[in-house]
């Protein structure tokens, strides 16, 4: 399993499309819910990748050096 870390276009387009796909497609969220205004222009992601699949994410602040927030 390999997991990536950041903001890149291709790393956030993953996280978004997973999580609506499993989210609001799946679970039946309503999309104003699961993408609200923590959703900021400066995001940042963690991706769990299963060889080519994403299997799990997550956004995240950074606290320090050492600590995120998710």
């Amino acid at each position: 399993m390999m997991e990536y870390f950041g903001a890149s276009p291709e790393l956030q387009a993953t996280a978004l499309y997973f999580c609506y796909q499993i989210f609001v497609l799946k679970q039946k969220i309503p999309t104003e819910l699961e993408f609200d205004k923590l959703d900021t222009t400066d995001p940042k992601f963690l991706v769990f990748f299963d060889e080519q699949h994403p299997v799990a994410t997550t956004r995240y602040q950074k606290i320090d050096k050492t600590y995120i927030k998710s």
